[in-house]
């Protein structure tokens, strides 16, 4: 399903639009179809006026909202004027993926390594923990076949926050057995 979200002006001039970089849509928008003016529509635009080149990175997992992310030099120059706004979003029920891999250690205890497995257009931000992790499981696997381990390693790969709720909250009595 391609989603279509964007702004335009009344000319029909799309002034932001998610096809040119996915960051500029608030993630977990509700669906939106209206014509503001510039006063209504600012209170749904997100910026960062010490960067003014940069969009910022705004989701709303809790709060049923909509608003569009846009550098703050896009945002200075919006003139007086109606807007329409078009989120085309979808909100239903899905899955939460994660990955867990363990390197059994001689005794119950473990030591439990989590990295985050989100917002993949911020590679920079988000590949330095995978990366990390995976090199650490490849290190420890080796270490563990020459001397085992004394305790077991658990790796985690999950989306930030949700997942970590999320995985405990499945694994609470599992993980205080662990201690």
């Amino acid at each position: 399903m391609e989603i279509s979200a964007f702004i335009e002006d009344e000319l029909g001039n799309r002034i932001i639009d998610f096809r040119d970089n996915n960051l500029h849509v608030v993630g977990y928008s509700v669906p939106v179809d209206e014509w503001l003016d510039l006063e209504k529509l600012d209170s749904h635009l997100y910026s960062l006026p010490d960067q003014p080149e940069a969009i910022p990175y705004i989701t709303s997992y809790y709060s049923r909202i909509w608003g569009f992310c846009l550098t703050h030099k896009q945002r200075q120059s919006l003139k007086p004027g109606r807007y329409h706004v078009v989120i085309d979003s979808d909100l239903q029920k899905g899955v939460l993926n994660y990955a867990e891999l363990i390197i059994k250690g001689q005794t119950n205890k473990e030591v439990l390594l989590s990295t985050y497995i989100c917002h993949p257009s911020m590679a920079n931000n988000e590949l330095s923990g995978p990366i990390v992790s995976t090199a650490l499981i490849g290190f420890f696997e080796k270490l563990n076949k020459k001397k085992k381990l004394n305790n077991s390693l658990r790796f985690l790969f999950i989306p930030e926050t949700i997942g970590s709720i999320s995985y405990i909250s499945k694994n609470l009595k599992s993980l205080k057995k662990m201690r």
